[in-house]
């Protein structure tokens, strides 16, 4: 939607997509595209900063710029 705050784990979490359990997250709806689009986030952003993936299973999916 436009203009709307990208998703965090407390927004999917509340919304019943994910569930946090101390540093582990369950993904309770993994084809839901906001839990998607917060995973491929979280890569890029380990990724970027040399941290492991907290999702490796998506390890194969890169974010690019449009073009």
């Amino acid at each position: 939607m436009p203009g709307r705050e990208p998703d965090t784990a407390d927004t999917l979490e509340s919304d019943g997509l994910i569930k946090q359990q101390g540093k582990d997250v369950v993904v309770l709806k993994p084809d839901d595209l906001r839990v998607i689009a917060w995973q491929l986030g979280a890569n890029e952003y380990c990724r970027a900063h040399g941290m492991p993936l907290p999702f490796p299973d998506l390890a194969d999916v890169q974010v690019t710029e449009g073009q």
